[in-house]
């Protein structure tokens, strides 16, 4: 089978309008394949099968896995399918073969970006409010509903509004954030994070990508050639008036995916001085491949990639806070000033942004938004077939505060 490496595939313009085909030569047995395998119609038959052509051209540890059986594992399980929805049982059961956390498939009534979070729920719900000693706490929840850049903006007008008392420091909390759209995420706070390059994503091939925040654009990049694709532009964008401001991120068992993309976007040169407060994330630091399933529209995320910081470190599993702070499990109650943020507070408060007058913190001259990007090397296209999902995670709801947020 003709192997496409996901950092390749990202920023290939031309991209295929499919996953690639294998030639008759080096195709393995296919289980699905004959007139009606397992009495499926030829509809079903077509759904499922371009469902496993899709996980086993991109899955980050496809070589593990022994695809044969995966297929017949799928097969097996929907005997007598006739429409896409009933092969739904067959693709669930080839993504728990392989036995990875960050693969999921939603039918169409929960797919990512064809529905809403839940609404007037705090726990989904950008906020933010500033807090004594001039600093500012932001809360960015998870987020998958069908208006990314109107999410993006939300957290812009909050940064906005709280820079108003140009704050020595930022506490940004992730705690309640299992992952979404992360590029409404990465747009929304980019004058914390600020321009260029935060790390990327290496596939299975070794191919290298590069995810970017500039001004209102956040997309992924690499450099030869010099393509990129924007995934979202945010209405406008803004600049700090103290730029470079210290930022404490509060993350948890609950912080995943997009979540710790938002955390390893402020590890490398050039990024603010940060420190992490609370417990291990969840430990999904990979990057999925997502496609809708025609032709219903559901959808179909495989763990493709694995993530990498600025400093060119790769993870893959869990991040450790710079201080553990004990706290119950389950979610927490968007800016309540409990023991994570007291610490958060205390570290802002020693650093010498905050211990200085504010005399001798000059503004920045110039906070008007940012001009938007060239038109030139960041090209506002759709993601190509086997790109980044746009969406990482956010599959799991979040629980009520101080209940179990394990599931």
């Amino acid at each position: 089978m003709a192997r496409r490496g996901l950092a390749r595939a990202t920023v290939a313009l031309a991209a295929a309008a499919g996953v690639a085909a294998c030639s008759a030569d080096d195709a393995p047995t296919d289980p699905l394949g004959g007139s009606t395998p397992n009495g499926l119609s030829a509809g079903a038959q077509s759904y499922l099968r371009s469902a496993l052509d899709f996980m086993e051209e991109v899955f980050l540890y496809r070589s593990r896995v022994t695809w044969t059986q995966v297929r017949a594992a799928a097969l097996d399980s929907v005997p007598g399918a006739q429409t896409p929805r009933q092969t739904y049982p067959g693709i669930r059961t080839a993504i728990r073969r392989l036995n990875d956390r960050h693969s999921g498939f939603w039918p169409p009534e929960s797919a990512p970006g064809l529905v809403d979070a839940p609404t007037n729920n705090p726990l989904y719900l950008a906020s933010g409010q500033p807090m004594r000693s001039r600093l500012a706490y932001l809360y960015v929840p998870t987020f998958t509903g069908r208006n990314p850049v109107g999410r993006a903006d939300s957290i812009l007008t909050l940064v906005r509004q709280l820079d108003q008392g140009a704050p020595c420091g930022w506490i940004l909390d992730l705690r309640n954030n299992p992952g979404g759209y992360w590029a409404a995420m990465i747009a929304g706070l980019n004058p914390l994070i600020g321009d260029g390059r935060f790390g990327g994503l290496v596939d299975a091939d070794s191919a290298r990508a590069f995810f970017y925040s500039n001004g209102a654009s956040a997309g992924v990049v690499q450099d030869q050639p010099r393509d990129s694709v924007e995934y979202l532009r945010a209405g406008s964008s803004y600049r700090l008036r103290r730029p470079g401001a210290p930022v404490a991120i509060l993350q948890g068992p609950l912080t995943a995916s997009a979540g710790e993309l938002i955390i390893l976007a402020f590890r490398g040169p050039g990024k603010p001085a940060m420190r992490a407060f609370g417990n291990y994330t969840y430990g999904v630091t990979t990057v999925p491949s997502g496609t809708y399933l025609r032709p219903d529209s559901a959808f179909l995320n495989i763990t493709a990639a694995v993530m990498f910081d600025g400093n060119r470190r790769v993870y893959g599993d869990s991040l450790a806070p710079d201080e553990r702070i004990a706290a119950p499990a389950g979610s927490v109650t968007p800016g309540a000033e409990d023991a994570t943020v007291q610490a958060a507070q205390a570290w802002l408060l020693a650093r010498p942004e905050c211990a200085a007058t504010a005399a001798d913190r000059p503004a920045t001259a110039d906070r008007s938004p940012l001009p938007a990007p060239g038109r030139a090397g960041w090209a506002r296209l759709a993601a190509p077939p086997g790109a980044p999902s746009p969406v990482f995670g956010g599959d799991r709801a979040l629980p009520a505060p101080g209940t179990s947020g394990r599931r």
